[in-house]
């Protein structure tokens, strides 16, 4: 089983003009000592950093995301380049079904209760949901530092759509009167 739990982290409505890429701006807005997301691979939780992790995830993320959107079927290998979450994917996809086989290499993150090589399938629907949170606190802290034309931003806010992943699903807001 693969979720992600977003967090909720801190950042600075910070613009640096020197900044090119979206892992630039995000390394920018996001505070070192903050709160990450979690990818739970076969109940193994992977802290992943929004300054030092997902920023140098997110292009190749928003990439297969792309992928899974616009294609019925197709296969996509990512090596994974933050030291952080070094891992490999080879992703395969038909029919509404991702199959995720992941090499995983020196992570921190006690990855050694999982074998070399995993496997994951799920529904694209459900992966896709999965990095819905997660994205959408990467893209409120580029646009609160007033990053909107950045290359990069167009395909982030084209990923965003749809449900969130499944610790965010059945989550509503307290009736009008309700005791909290």
């Amino acid at each position: 089983m693969v979720y992600v739990q977003a967090g909720s982290p801190a950042s600075r409505a910070v613009f640096d003009s020197t900044d090119e890429s979206l892992c630039d701006a995000i390394q920018t807005v996001f505070e070192t000592d903050t709160e990450a997301a979690v990818l739970f691979w076969d109940a193994v939780p992977m802290v992943l950093s929004y300054k030092d992790t997902l920023s140098f995830l997110v292009e190749d993320l928003i990439g297969l995301l792309e992928r899974l959107a616009s294609t019925s079927a197709g296969e996509l290998t990512i090596a994974w380049p933050s030291n952080g979450f070094r891992s490999d994917w080879s992703v395969t996809w038909h029919s509404g079904r991702l199959v995720i086989t992941a090499t995983w290499h020196d992570l921190a993150h006690g990855i050694e209760r999982l074998e070399p090589a995993t496997l994951q399938e799920l529904s694209i629907a459900d992966f896709t949901a999965e990095w819905q949170r997660p994205l959408k606190h990467i893209l409120a802290a580029l646009e609160a530092a007033g990053y909107r034309a950045l290359p990069g931003t167009k395909g982030l806010r084209g990923v965003i759509a749809g449900p969130e992943g499944r610790l965010y699903r059945h989550h509503h807001a307290p009736a009008a009167g309700s005791v909290v």
